[in-house]
């Protein structure tokens, strides 16, 4: 009862204070503060007075550290019942206070938050019911007032849970999940079901929900958070646009630099739908920049294309619009009903259209200019073109016009391709193309035309295999591997081709080596002329400028032969006249007459293969030739062999020299008699043809126009290549020496060639050979041949006659002769001493003998 501590235990040294130092001693002995000591002493007085146990609290104010207990007194009585002590036992409840304090600031604040969350919140009970609902909640269940949903609404009843599709996630948060429900397409969902409106009208959200529990463990309390994305799923769309449209610019760049084709209708439609326009387009101008042309489109659904409509527009009627894109400006206009009278007529044009807002870029290159714009507008309201949408427009813009530039290149060089192509498929010219690999790339239809061969056939195969013969194969690939390889492929080329039949054709080639746009060298063009036929008629005109110079060497020879057989001959015949028959000079004298006329057949076959004989020229019918020929033949030539005839009628008359063309048939029949040892056929061919200016060309020497045709062929040996090659040659046999002269078929040449004529041989060996004679006619039918008149014998031997011969020996002779006979032979060496002496007055010449060919003229002129 004098409040003395009996006992207290350790709990007592948490506050920095000793049981030891509270034994025996009062409260005001241990410096409690005297308030405290008499709040304390009234409190333990009063449970002795009473005897029963009371419950306080105090609070130990050491500054910072107060501290609050709970205090409880219980009376200790002892066997009599008397109250002889008070036990004390003091609880710190600071904490606890603190927490509850704490807890109760939590509970107003989550109050608050939740009252004031910007998303509608609301939290239910476990039963659904909801407890507490935020003030941008309300209007989720057509509320005013918190009171009206609070311990009103049950979440899982209520239809808009189901009206949101909802239903299973509450199901699932309430089974203690942490719940992300699916995002909500408000505008797709039933208006009637819904009671949105007020400042919570999204147009997408999503709904979290978050199960609470108490400290047992369960299911307390759902938290539910309704979250407008309505403008993160913009900014989402927003994003993917840019993403797209950049993805898109990115894609055209790179197409660009790959050369490759971009879609602009794709593009057009990305940025239409990033700018949210009803439509994109890009216009092109031409003319000079007089029209343009709406060359792509993109519209929005439900908006009407007008790009069928927008073509050949002139420019003029956009005059304000075109007027800026021509000088490389953007036009920006948010608003068509309020361009000025200045626009009037772009004004009137753009509303027809119902244009209501349009932005415009110019597509600009700094090659080409101005080609045109890319445009956005919108039918259905005035807007304003932000700064971004402007950049983009003028990057995609950049982009478009490369490409479009691109475009136009491509376009050019396709045409010149093309045309160019057009060109070597209609040039008659070999046109071929190989990679560096030495496969064909292009064939002309020319190539393929001369070698018997199909566009499948040869495009991607190797032309070596294909081509080139086996034996020119090896060298010609390495030509043109090494050519590619150190890039001096020669110009001008070359070599033989072979056909699908396995004709070899020979082709001159100019070539070019191809590079592409880098630089770098992807094969080879070749231009080729095939020249088989040329070259066949350059080798034919050689020929025939050796026969010429031939002939002339051996006409020249022949004709000084013959002029000194002539005194030979003429000498030998005066002598026979003078000597006795029977005498051993008169044989020796013939022998020397025989040998020389020998030498002189020889001489006139030379002459005639030098074209140097005189001809006796008529209007000759070759069929009547041929008949009065048929029986000598006949008897000539032996039984093995047939002759058959083929004589065209109506033929035309040829102005010719009969013995002359009997020679050229008689010579030719022999020729085919030695090519049929064992016997064959013989046949003679007439016919009128007219060769025309293509054959002419093809043939050395052949003048166009009509012609009558001798055909000559047999069915003997044939001739090899290098026979036919000589065949008329001068002294050239395929006979044993001794067993011809040689001159045969070059006296045929002469003749032929001294009528202005041609000819031509076709042989192959165990073939056969065939002569085509060409005799130029003027088309006219052949005279019939009357009966000719008898002529009275010569008589004279008292005539004057003037012998012109520049040849001494034969001049000599003739003047001997006609002397022999009683004439008067005056002479001269030429032409111009023969026409000195006609001058006298006084020398009466009755007959003029000369010479045909002489030096200053021949005898002919001379007449």
């Amino acid at each position: 009862r004098q409040h003395r501590v009996r006992y207290i235990n350790g709990a007592v040294q948490k506050y920095g204070k000793l049981p030891q130092c509270f034994i025996g001693k009062t409260l005001r002995e241990l410096d409690v503060p005297t308030e405290l000591c008499d709040f304390w002493e009234g409190e333990i007085t009063a449970v002795f007075e009473s005897g029963k146990a009371r419950r306080t609290r105090f609070r130990l104010d050491e500054g910072e550290n107060s501290r609050l207990f709970d205090w409880q007194l219980i009376p200790e009585p002892d066997e009599g019942g008397v109250i002889v002590s008070v036990v004390g036992i003091a609880r710190d409840m600071t904490e606890v206070l603190r927490a509850l304090e704490a807890q109760r600031e939590h509970q107003i604040l989550l109050e608050q938050m939740v009252r004031q969350a910007p998303y509608p919140t609301v939290v239910a009970d476990k039963e659904g019911t909801v407890i507490l609902i935020g003030q941008s909640a309300l209007s989720l269940f057509e509320a005013h007032k918190p009171d009206e949903v609070e311990g009103v609404v049950n979440l899982f009843t209520h239809p808009l849970i189901e009206a949101l599709g909802l239903t299973e996630d509450v199901a699932k948060a309430y089974a203690g999940q942490h719940v992300e429900s699916e995002e909500i397409d408000i505008s797709a969902l039933d208006a009637d079901r819904i009671g949105f409106g007020g400042a919570f009208s999204p147009g997408a959200m999503r709904v979290d929900m978050f199960p609470v529990r108490n400290g047992a463990g369960e299911i307390w309390r759902c938290v539910f958070i309704f979250i407008d994305i309505t403008e993160r799923k913009q900014a989402e769309m927003q994003l993917r646009q840019r993403l797209a449209v950049e993805n898109a610019l990115a894609q055209m760049s790179m197409t660009l630099m790959l050369g490759e084709q971009t879609d602009l209708n794709h593009i057009l439609g990305i940025l239409g739908g990033l700018f949210e326009a009803c439509r994109a387009y890009i216009f092109t101008f031409r003319d000079d920049g007089r029209y343009m042309d709406n060359v792509w489109e993109w519209t929005a659904p439900g908006v009407s294309e007008k790009k069928e409509n927008l073509q050949n527009i002139p420019c003029a009627d956009y005059g304000w619009i075109i007027s800026q894109v021509q000088a490389n400006t953007p036009v920006i206009i948010s608003e068509v009903a309020a361009l000025d009278s200045e626009a009037q007529c772009d004004r009137e044009n753009l509303q027809a259209q119902q244009i209501q807002s349009l932005l415009v870029v110019p597509l600009y290159s700094k090659t080409s200019g101005v080609m045109g714009f890319i445009g956005v507008d919108d039918t259905s309201q005035t807007r304003c073109w932000t700064d971004d949408q402007i950049i983009l427009l003028r990057l995609a813009a950049d982009i478009i016009a490369r490409d479009i530039e691109r475009r136009h290149h491509e376009a050019a060089l396709q045409e010149s391709e093309r045309r160019f192509r057009d060109i070597l498929e209609n040039v008659d010219l070999i046109s071929l193309i190989l990679d560096v690999n030495g496969h064909i790339s292009f064939c002309n239809t020319f190539m393929l035309d001369l070698c018997g061969y199909k566009p499948d056939e040869v495009i991607g195969r190797d032309y070596f295999d294909i081509f080139v013969p086996p034996e020119e194969r090896k060298a010609l690939r390495v030509l043109f591997l090494e050519g590619l390889g150190t890039r001096s492929f020669p110009a001008h080329h070359e070599n033989p081709i072979v056909t699908r039949d396995g004709e070899l054709r020979l082709v001159v080639w100019d070539n070019t080596i191809l590079y592409d746009h880098q630089g770098a060298m992807v094969g080879l063009a070749s231009i080729g002329r095939d020249v088989t036929e040329h070259r066949q008629l350059e080798e034919h005109y050689r020929r025939v400028q050796k026969m010429e110079s031939v002939g002339r060497l051996a006409g020249g020879v022949a004709h000084d032969l013959n002029n000194l057989l002539a005194p030979i001959i003429g000498y030998c015949d005066m002598l026979l006249d003078e000597l006795d028959s029977k005498t051993e000079h008169h044989e020796n004298v013939g022998h020397i007459l025989n040998a020389a006329e020998r030498a002189r057949d020889l001489t006139h076959q030379l002459l005639a293969f030098g074209r140097k004989q005189v001809l006796q020229l008529q209007l000759l019918d070759i069929n009547t030739l041929v008949r009065s020929l048929h029986e000598v033949l006949r008897r000539a030539i032996p039984e093995n062999i047939e002759v058959l005839t083929f004589l065209t009628e109506d033929i035309h008359a040829v102005k010719a020299d009969r013995s002359q063309i009997e020679q050229v048939i008689l010579n030719l029949v022999v020729n085919a008699q030695s090519a049929m040892p064992t016997g064959g056929t013989l046949t003679i061919e007439t016919g009128n043809v007219v060769l025309d200016e293509e054959y002419a060309a093809t043939h050395v020497g052949v003048s166009p126009g009509r012609h009558v045709l001798l055909i000559i062929s047999d069915t003997g040996v044939g001739m090899d290549a290098a026979t036919l090659e000589r065949v008329f040659e001068p002294f050239f046999s395929t006979k044993s020496e001794g067993q011809g002269s040689g001159l045969g078929l070059a006296t045929v040449y002469g003749i032929v060639k001294q009528h202005g004529g041609h000819i031509w041989v076709y042989s192959e060996r165990h073939q056969g050979t065939t002569f085509k004679i060409y005799f130029p006619t003027e088309g006219i039918p052949p005279q019939t041949e009357g009966e000719k008149e008898a002529t009275a014998p010569a008589v004279g031997g008292k005539e004057a006659i003037l012998v012109v011969e520049d040849n001494e020996l034969v001049r000599t002779l003739a003047q001997q002769v006609l002397t022999k006979f009683g004439y008067t032979a005056y002479v001269a060496e030429s032409p111009r001493q023969a026409l000195q002496l006609l001058a006298d007055p006084d020398l009466r010449i009755d007959m003029l003998l000369s010479d045909v060919v002489m030096p200053e003229m021949n005898g002919k002129e001379l007449y």
